[in-house]
């Protein structure tokens, strides 16, 4: 059996201090649902994980994380 861990880093937020990727919110949650669309559309389990993220907001940091799970959560 194959299992994939993403780790959905929001270090790539436009507004995170260490990130250098620029992302927007709709880009991070975009990224998101092409992975996990991708691996559910194959039937092949995925762990997905957060990672990353040092943004100057500490509610925003939240939500971006929180982004994976209501992804995750829109394929069950």
């Amino acid at each position: 059996m194959i299992l994939f861990f993403y780790i959905a880093g929001v270090d790539v937020h436009y507004d995170d201090k260490l990130g250098k990727l620029k992302l927007t919110d709709n880009g991070i949650d975009r990224r998101d649902r092409i992975v996990i669309e991708n691996f559910f559309s194959k039937k092949i389990p995925l762990c997905g994980v957060l990672g990353g993220g040092y943004n100057k907001s500490f509610s925003k940091l939240i939500e971006l994380h929180a982004s994976l799970h209501k992804n995750c959560a829109a394929f069950i």
